[in-house]
């Protein structure tokens, strides 16, 4: 059996138990109501007879003193009704009537005001009765009354039996709809695992999403957050084969020039010939070692969530590992303009900070053109703290703006060029990582790729004299 007959069991056994116990707990409070209510009724009648009876008997003894009441008890217990009178110390007089089958432990005798007895097993009738004081000459006695309530209980046995209708009714009622419900619940779930099946078999790179009809929103919520599930693993899988077959086409490439300069090395005598042929090997060799260390730093790109983030005074910091990146930039000259702002704090990893910039600058050397400056710049303003790196030369064409950072993008780049198109998409990740966000400005012959950090205000620890940073505001120049 499998995990949606279980389901619909379970809540078909549950819902049904529940509706036995409320029709069951229904129909018992109905019938003691509406028993209590008759009873209490029989009672007040007793007692209205009794009163009667009260009233004809002292009204007997002032007309005929020495006439017994034993008479007048025969005229006045008509039917099925027990009238005894007894003396004030409980010494019967005289009685009439039918005596009932039951009586109390103590004896009617004994018996104070007003109650009721259920029937004996074999008579299932309820009675009523009432003591009451009779003066009777130059005494009191007192009067018993026991009422048999059989309409009441005629009437309690027809309610009995509806009762009885109504909750076979209402249970078998209940159950069918529970049934209809279950089967209305448990469908869609059946259609939705068919049609998981259905995803687990189709051809790799289909993109087709669950189709289930119901009309439960929970279900549907439910549908909707697979398909949002399989949206996703469809672009993982889309982006995967994106990525290997791009790693393979860009190693083929290198791969490629080192084979064919490597066999044709061993024909060529001219010394010349071999120079250039061992040249394109290094070059080549250095272009995948490049692209092997880009590969590496990319498949730990999903660790840049767990960066160490912590308060970085930018300026100070920019200063000091500005000399650093000349080595990012070998064929420009770069400069530095920096703030003398005194509290550019931000929340960063420096190690991903440098290897972001690191990026951009190789970037900028690559597509600067000759004989150009490089800037590197650091923006403070009141709620942001930027780090921008300008280069001059030809500006992106708004076809290659948005697939800056997908993974491989080169543009118009040629398939032997050293950059494969790895890099921004790695700083990217870096960026999103640290919760920054991209400043791109491209025209009029001008590139800038800033990284816009929010400012942080009342850091403790870091130093806060503007006096100790005055000369950051100078554009020191490195050729």
């Amino acid at each position: 059996m499998n995990y949606r007959h279980r389901i619909s069991t379970a809540i078909t056994w549950a819902m049904g138990i529940v509706l036995v116990v409320a029709s069951i707990g229904a129909g018992i409070f109905v019938y003691q109501l509406a028993r209590a209510t008759l009873i209490r009724q029989g009672q007040h009648e007793a007692v209205t007879i009794a009163t009667a009876m009260q009233g004809r008997l002292a009204a007997e003894a002032k007309t005929h003193p020495g006439r017994t009441p034993v008479e007048d008890l025969g005229d006045m217990a008509a039917g099925q009704r027990y009238a005894l009178l007894t003396t004030e110390a409980g010494t019967p007089i005289a009685s009439s009537g039918t005596l009932p089958p039951v009586a109390p432990r103590q004896g009617w005798n004994q018996v104070i005001g007003t109650g009721w007895l259920n029937g004996s097993p074999a008579h299932s009738v309820p009675f009523v009765f009432t003591k009451i004081a009779v003066p009777l000459a130059h005494q009191v006695d007192e009067l018993v009354v026991v009422d048999p309530l059989y309409r009441t209980a005629a009437l309690l046995g027809i309610l009995r039996s509806a009762l009885l209708a109504g909750g076979a009714m209402l249970i078998l009622s209940g159950v069918l709809a529970v049934i209809i419900i279950v089967k209305q619940l448990t469908d869609p779930l059946k259609e939705l695992e068919n049609e998981a099946q259905r995803i687990t078999q189709i051809q790799p790179g289909s993109k087709n999403l669950l189709q289930v009809s119901t009309q439960f929103g929970e279900i549907r919520s439910l549908v909707d957050s697979f398909n949002r599930m399989l949206a996703q693993i469809f672009s993982a899988q889309e982006r995967e084969r994106e990525f290997l077959s791009n790693a393979a086409h860009a190693l083929r490439t290198p791969i490629q020039v080192l084979t064919g300069y490597a066999t044709s090395l061993s024909h060529w005598a001219s010394p010349a010939d071999r120079k250039q042929a061992i040249a394109a090997i290094v070059r080549e060799s250095h272009a995948m070692t490049s692209l092997i260390d880009r590969l590496f730093e990319l498949s730990r790109a999903t660790m840049f969530d767990q960066c160490s983030l912590r308060p970085v005074f930018m300026a100070q910091w920019l200063h000091d590992k500005f000399p650093d990146f000349r080595d990012a930039c070998m064929h420009h000259s770069l400069e530095y303009i920096g703030t003398e702002e005194s509290d550019g704090v931000i929340s960063c990893d420096p190690l991903l900070v440098e290897a972001i910039l690191r990026i951009l600058l190789e970037n900028a050397d690559h597509y600067a053109t000759p004989d150009s400056p490089i800037t590197l710049r650091l923006m403070v303003a009141p709620e942001s703290v930027t780090i921008q790196v300008e280069n001059l030369g030809q500006e992106i064409s708004p076809d290659d703006a948005p697939h800056l950072f997908e993974r491989f993008y080169r543009g118009h780049q040629p398939a032997s060029s050293h950059h494969v198109g790895l890099g921004l998409s790695i700083a990217d990740a870096m960026v999103q990582a640290m919760r920054a966000e991209w400043h791109l400005q491209s025209h009029a012959g001008k590139t800038i790729f800033g990284v816009r950090f929010i400012r942080l205000h009342h850091v403790s620890g870091l130093p806060s004299s503007a006096a100790s940073y005055a000369s950051f505001g100078e554009s020191p120049s490195l050729s």
